[in-house]
C-alpha cells in the first residue's frame, strides 16, 4: 500500500504586473556558482519582491571565472 497525501491546492491568481526595478548579484569568484537576481513588481496596488538563485558561470566579468 503506497502512502498518499491529500491536500487542498492553493488558489492561483493571475494579474498584470509592472516591473519596477531589478538587480543582479553575480557570483564573485566561482565556476558554476550561484548568482542572485532580484525583481520588484507592482501588482494590484501592491509591491512584490522576488528573487531567483541560479547556478551560472559568471560571464559578466571573465576575470572572476577562476
Amino acid at each position: 500500500m503506497a502512502p498518499a497525501v491529500f491536500a487542498a491546492s492553493a488558489d492561483r491568481h493571475t494579474a498584470q504586473a509592472q516591473v519596477l526595478d531589478h538587480a543582479e548579484e553575480l557570483c564573485d569568484n566561482c565556476f558554476f556558482g550561484p548568482s542572485y537576481y532580484y525583481y520588484c513588481f507592482a501588482v494590484d496596488k501592491q509591491v512584490l519582491i522576488g528573487y531567483q538563485r541560479t547556478q551560472v558561470l559568471n560571464w559578466e566579468d571573465k576575470s572572476k571565472n577562476t
